[in-house]
């Protein structure tokens, strides 16, 4: 699957369209913050994806061959949905030789993009010693 054919699953939309920010050097985060009516910030959705190659020889994210890692969405009070992988990477629920300290960043993104548009998020998640 390349980039930018991919459609998230909800909203059905291509994440190219979606705010975007750098995880590591192979890897990003899409991400679609949802807005309520008074303009409130009510949670994201998102996809973080793994580049894997690409045709191009100035910019390897021109369009390149790309592996979900994960997508989900966090409401008003956090974290909601998180998926593993995706049918069209043909990765679903399976990850092949995973950077543990990749993972890490994803999640460390998650909290941070969860601490600014999900507005009713507490701090029970101090509770994990998370910072």
């Amino acid at each position: 699957m390349y980039l930018n054919e991919y459609m998230a699953d909800y909203p059905k939309e291509k994440i190219v369209f979606w705010l975007m920010q750098e995880i590591t050097e192979d890897s990003r985060i899409y991400y679609k913050p949802n807005k309520q009516d008074d303009g409130t910030f009510c949670g994201f959705y998102f996809v973080i994806v793994r580049w894997i190659s690409t045709d191009s020889d100035s910019d390897v994210w021109d369009n390149p061959e790309i592996s979900v890692e994960y997508s989900g969405t966090a409401s008003y009070d956090g974290m909601r949905h998180l998926y593993q992988g995706s049918e069209e990477t043909d990765n679903k629920g399976y990850l092949y030789y995973p950077s543990m300290k990749n993972h890490i960043k994803y999640f460390e993104t998650l909290l941070k993009l969860t601490r600014i548009y999900c507005l009713g998020f507490g701090d029970d998640y101090e509770y994990y010693n998370v910072k």
